[in-house]
């Protein structure tokens, strides 16, 4: 049985149980990762709290690869493969959604836990798609921070700055209306989606709901996407009604705090 979270999820992958996009969810959703550092850079972060260099390989071709331990198990396996000594190795603990917005350009390859039965790497062409799924997360964690009364200060803001918001809107005979989270207790509650991921698990659900028309996805920053919900007879707003994850629901009110974010600080 595998050991560790990542572990779970890259097993998980193998044998076909979740799919790419899943796994990418929870690379990205993994909040120890152990990033090697240079002594100087490790220096650097101590004395002035950033971590401006990240440390990299490149071959004898030119290639680049960074790195990525999901614990001390993977990276001693890895240190073993190589022959490395078990000299004393600066680590950076982070988070997926930091790592996987950094500026990546120098890199061709990300390689996570090398010389690990586990072991799997994405290239320079899926770093995109890393990155977005890192932005979701990211607004997710704000979104749930938000709604427990445990958010941080700034969380408004990234929450009105998300530029990828999906809207589920029903089309039939030319027109269109704004589908619906599924509920209960009859309430009208627009269906806010963060990613492709948490759209595509609406469209069975929010399918099924329907007599006539057909779902299609509108892409909206949130600013537009606060503003235009707002002037909208709603009872409130419910992001990722049907997963991955749990739905976070908040009151009509909501929309207003979050437009009025500009002025947090």
């Amino acid at each position: 049985m595998p050991d560790s979270p990542i572990q779970l999820a890259i097993a998980e992958w193998q044998n076909k149980q979740i799919t790419g996009t899943e796994l990418m969810r929870r690379l990205v959703s993994f909040d120890k990762w152990m990033l090697p550092m240079s002594e100087a850079a490790a220096a650097e972060m101590v004395s002035t709290g950033a971590a401006s260099r990240l440390m990299y390989s490149q071959d004898g071709e030119g290639v680049s690869r960074l790195y990525l331990f999901s614990d001390g198990e993977a990276y001693n396996a890895f240190r073993a493969s190589v022959g490395q000594d078990a000299s004393e190795q600066h680590f950076l603990s982070t988070t997926g959604t930091w790592i996987f917005q950094l500026p990546l350009d120098p890199l061709d390859f990300i390689e996570i836990d090398p010389a690990t039965p586990w072991q799997i790497g994405y290239h320079k062409e899926q770093f995109p798609r890393l990155r977005a799924m890192a932005g979701a997360v990211e607004v997710e964690q704000a979104l749930a921070a938000l709604r427990a009364g445990t958010a941080e200060p700034g969380s408004l803001t990234k929450v009105r700055q998300y530029e990828h918001y999906i809207l589920a809107v029903t089309s039939l005979d030319g027109g269109y209306t704004l589908a619906l989270a599924p509920d209960d207790r009859d309430r009208t509650l627009a269906a806010i989606f963060t990613s492709d991921d948490t759209f595509q698990a609406f469209l069975p659900e929010g399918g099924a709901l329907l007599s006539d028309g057909q779902l299609l996805r509108v892409a909206l920053a949130g600013p537009q996407l606060f503003e235009q919900l707002s002037r909208m007879s709603l009872d409130g707003v419910v992001f990722n009604c049907s997963g991955p994850g749990r739905p976070i629901a908040f009151a009509q009110s909501f929309l207003t705090v979050v437009l009025e974010a500009t002025a947090e600080r």
